[in-house]
């Protein structure tokens, strides 16, 4: 969604484009890993849930976009199965809680608001000391607010209690979306999220 906007304007349309925010994804989802480059990562042969995976909402205003098929009870479930799946491929074998482990595993999956604008001027070949305005407008020319969907899968060394990868996957978050569509998704983005552990 783009519009001019006027100052007065503003507060307006951002409350309206919040309560609009489903907005189709058309971005694809992307992963970024983190870990110590310095030290090898040895696969763990086995490993244990730190804690159920959990589900945060981080929007702006979380009641305008609250919806059951975001809440815990929609999403850990599939997410926890997605998880074991992709771990059990890789030949880790899940042992249960409390009992001796290799490592642990912790995931949280992230609802929020994100924003994308253009200012006056933004594009132009030079800059200035001073906001490139046009007329009486302030910079901000266009706005666009999306919720985006983080995945955070953290595989953690029990013994020292500290994690040492992590892999954080996001994307949009399409409510058109069927709920069958939406756990194949989390399913796939666990599944690329694991093909990278351990690092090469």
């Amino acid at each position: 969604m783009r519009m001019a906007l006027r100052p007065a304007a503003r507060a307006t349309l951002l409350a309206f484009l919040v309560i609009t925010a489903a907005v189709p994804a058309s971005a694809k989802v992307k992963i970024v890993t983190q870990y110590d480059k310095t030290k090898k990562i040895e696969p763990p042969k086995t490993w244990t849930w730190l804690e159920d995976p959990q589900v945060l909402n981080k929007s702006v205003n979380p009641d305008v976009v609250k919806d059951g098929r975001f809440e815990q009870d929609a999403l850990s479930p599939p997410t926890k199965a997605a998880v074991e799946k992709a771990m059990a491929a890789k030949g880790y074998r899940l042992v249960a809680a409390g009992q001796p482990a290799d490592a642990q595993v912790a995931v949280w999956l992230i609802g929020a608001a994100g924003m994308t604008s253009q200012t006056l001027g933004q594009f132009a070949n030079y800059n200035a000391a001073w906001p490139l305005m046009v007329g009486g407008y302030t910079p901000t020319q266009s706005l666009r607010i999306y919720e985006t969907g983080t995945i955070i899968l953290d595989i953690i060394d029990p013994a020292k209690k500290s994690a040492i990868w992590r892999a954080t996957a996001s994307g949009e978050i399409d409510r058109e979306r069927s709920q069958e569509k939406r756990v194949a998704l989390i399913g796939k983005v666990i599944d690329d999220s694991l093909k990278k552990f351990p690092p090469k």
